[in-house]
């Protein structure tokens, strides 16, 4: 069985039933899992020239006060950032600019279902209006080199939480992160592209900061991007749950509590071959 699959979960079918449902309390509703298709596949959508990140002030210049790591204030220390480098630094800034604005009662922050899984399958002119952070997120992911829908899924959920936490600057959200995403003291301390903090493992970042020409990052970001993987041993489908009414899509609690445990992400092998620096503080795994 590919990747490691908690414990609890060891004897679930490797295909799901598409007439089982699931209690989802924190949501408040009941969902069913969701058919895919026979290949799962789905096209990549049109967006925007832009994206919505226009939408958001790009004003942010990352400036921050450092502090011990593992202190009961971490959270309230974001990274510190050098200017945008990319389109994907540029969202993190106008995100982190914008926190204000986007964090008043009934924002889609404050939704059980966030992020909106709806928004990386059917993108729609409704969607940016009333899931703009999930639209932005969804559109970098398509744009970005992650395949298959899984894995996207996954990175959009790990980049949500971050944004999140930049958005809400609480106390909170930044204990829901995963523990891997949450930045390390090198994060804090030292300048860097934004970019940077989407990397997996902690390690990385820091030593993506320490060692790296950044002017790399396209290259960088096809091959371990195009390589990254989560090892979900079930079918795509089994990744997300629809409700019963048909009108939300919810991942799998199953699924989150996989792709919250750092040991089943991988990237692929020629990551290593390309920047072996990356060998000591990373699983690889074929794709």
């Amino acid at each position: 069985m590919e990747g490691m699959v908690d414990a609890r979960f060891q004897n679930m079918p490797l295909v799901f039933d598409l007439g089982m449902t699931v209690d989802m309390l924190e949501c408040g509703k009941e969902f069913r899992f969701l058919d895919l298709g026979p290949d799962s596949s789905v096209s990549s959508p049109s967006f925007p020239d832009g994206t919505l990140s226009e939408t958001l002030l790009d004003q942010h210049t990352g400036e921050t006060v450092s502090t011990e790591q593992g202190s009961d204030d971490e959270w309230k220390y974001i990274p510190l950032h050098t200017p945008p480098t990319c389109e994907l630094d540029r969202l993190i800034h106008g995100v982190l600019a914008a926190a204000s604005p986007l964090t008043e009662p009934g924002h889609e922050l404050n939704e059980a279902t966030f992020p909106s899984t709806s928004s990386l399958l059917n993108p729609s002119v409704e969607a940016d209006k009333s899931r703009p952070l999930s639209t932005l997120v969804a559109a970098q992911v398509w744009k970005s080199s992650v395949q298959g829908l899984t894995a996207r899924i996954a990175f959009m959920y790990v980049l949500s939480q971050l944004l999140r936490w930049y958005l809400r600057r609480d106390k909170q959200s930044y204990a829901h992160m995963p523990d891997f995403m949450k930045p390390s003291l090198l994060q804090r301390t030292v300048a860097h592209p934004a970019w940077i903090d989407l990397l997996i493992w902690p390690d990385v970042r820091d030593l993506v900061i320490q060692r790296m020409d950044w002017n790399d990052f396209p290259s960088f970001r096809q091959v371990a991007g195009g390589s990254l993987s989560v090892g979900w041993p079930y079918t795509d489908s089994g990744a997300i749950l629809e409700s019963a009414d048909g009108h939300h899509l919810a991942l799998n609690p199953i699924f989150k509590a996989h792709i919250r445990n750092v040991k089943n992400w991988t990237f692929g092998l020629e990551v290593r071959k390309e920047f072996p620096w990356t060998g000591s503080c990373c699983r690889a795994g074929p794709r």
